[in-house]
């Protein structure tokens, strides 16, 4: 009769073992989920000033670390170096880009709070007399790849030539 006890004994054991273990993974994945990051990715385009924006915020629910980040004009990467940059680009979109624009970079191991925002991409097309120039498709051919992790480590991917942002 003892061994039957201590058997049962042992089962209950068990379970409660069990039962705690699973408690433990969920309030870490809970944990995990409270602080996740998101990186969410705006293009604006105005006709009248004839200004092209493309903008990153951190929209999820916890801060994002930067770990990778490539900005692409046409599918391929840029150098993140103002002058260089803007006269590819300028030379590739046929038109004159009006000082001050941004082409920007972001270091590996910067932070971003929820809520903020970065500007990637600003520019202001110099007009043409008599030329119309669509700042809408200009703004369609940047894009941003960016690898960047929770501070538990968990490590996110965001491709914007793959998200739909326009």
């Amino acid at each position: 009769m003892a061994e039957w006890i201590d058997f049962a004994a042992l089962c209950v054991s068990g379970g409660a073992f069990f039962a705690t273990w699973r408690t433990i993974k969920a309030d870490d994945r809970s944990r995990r989920l409270a602080v996740r990051p998101k990186l969410s990715f705006y293009r604006e385009a105005s006709g009248p000033t004839q200004t092209v924006l493309l903008k990153m915020k951190s929209s999820g629910l916890g801060p994002a670390v930067i770990s990778e980040y490539i900005l692409l004009f046409d599918g391929k990467p840029l150098a993140c170096r103002d002058e260089e940059d803007a006269q590819l680009v300028s030379n590739a979109l046929g038109v004159e880009l009006i000082r001050p624009y941004l082409l920007g970079y972001i270091s590996p191991g910067s932070c971003l709070a929820v809520g903020d925002e970065l500007p990637i991409v600003r520019f202001t097309v110099k007009q043409a007399s008599g030329k119309s120039v669509d700042v809408h498709a200009m703004a369609k051919r940047f894009d941003v790849v960016v690898k960047h992790r929770s501070f538990y480590g968990d490590e996110l991917f965001t491709d914007t030539s793959v998200d739909s942002l326009f």
